[in-house]
């Protein structure tokens, strides 16, 4: 069994527990999904979020699928979709995210995993949605998971310790991955990230295939960004620097053993961070990369 990065392997027995309680005790079936492609299964979902916080998703008879329109997720919850042929699709295009997970600033939600499956939005979804909306939250894990054709796949506003891995994330019309951090919400940074083991691709991207924006600790690892037929593939700045002469831009940016390739504009963007390294990573197509450190371009 893989662990997630909130794990070690003293947690795997305890791990394997949640999941096979999961499996037996509190299915989406139970609560009443039909699975058809065809029915809005969004109560069934959030009954099954409410009454058990972690809960397992069945995949659905020979073409079948889960139609959801937002359902929110509860502090250490583990949702295990059965595999990836376990799809789940918005209702509408103006369906605002598939799963939720959402604290406020002074209490965020934290603990919450992700696994397997297919999140799939099989028409033009609205600006601002998302297939996963993290807002005041942290120690979120998406793992094994195909997130396709969204606004943003995964959006993030003030989550600490976002844990993408083995993610395949493709087709989104702005960001595969926009994580910010909102101004006056607390610190003035952000973060960690970390996208490991994924790929994020086939991206029109009107912004980037990954935005970041004032988030210190981003590392991208063994992870591939491809077929960014508009935008830039990694775009990562700060304006909101600590007080001081020079401001404190956020630290810590690491791009090691990637691949950029077929990026429409600069493969990777770099605006006001300290300590920025790119290791092992190969870099085709597109504009040339470059490095901004407080407003002054290194190319």
């Amino acid at each position: 069994m893989a662990f997630t990065s909130s794990e070690t392997p003293g947690d795997s027995a305890q791990s394997l527990a949640i999941i096979l309680h999961s499996q037996n005790s509190c299915s989406v079936v139970t609560f009443g999904t039909r699975g058809d492609c065809m029915a809005d299964d969004t109560a069934a979902f959030q009954k099954a979020s409410d009454a058990c916080g972690t809960f397992f998703v069945p995949r659905p008879a020979a073409h079948g699928c889960y139609r959801v329109n937002g359902v929110q997720l509860h502090a250490g919850s583990v949702i295990t979709m059965e595999d990836r042929n376990t799809e789940v699709r918005p209702v509408s295009p103006e369906t605002s995210f598939v799963f939720g997970i959402s604290g406020d600033p002074g209490s965020q939600t934290s603990f919450v995993t992700i696994r397997n499956g297919i999140l799939w939005a099989p028409f033009t979804m609205a600006a601002g949605t998302a297939g996963v909306r993290v807002e005041h939250a942290n120690h979120i894990t998406l793992e094994g998971l195909i997130v396709n054709g969204f606004y943003d796949d995964v959006f993030a506003d003030d989550a600490e310790y976002l844990y993408l891995m083995h993610v395949n994330a493709n087709g989104s019309a702005h960001a595969n991955v926009w994580h910010q951090h909102t101004a006056g919400d607390g610190p003035y940074f952000g973060g960690p990230l970390y996208i490991d083991h994924s790929t994020l691709d086939s991206c029109k991207c009107s912004a980037a295939s990954v935005w970041i924006q004032d988030i210190a600790v981003v590392n991208i690892t063994d992870s591939d960004i491809v077929g960014v037929s508009e935008g830039q593939g990694l775009h990562a700045e700060s304006s909101n620097g600590m007080r001081g002469s020079p401001a404190d831009f956020p630290a810590g940016l690491h791009v090691h053993g990637a691949t950029f390739d077929s990026i429409a504009s600069e493969p990777i963007l770099i605006k006001n961070y300290e300590k920025s390294d790119i290791q092992g990573t190969w870099v085709s197509g597109g504009a040339r990369t470059k490095r901004h450190v407080y407003g002054s371009a290194i190319t």
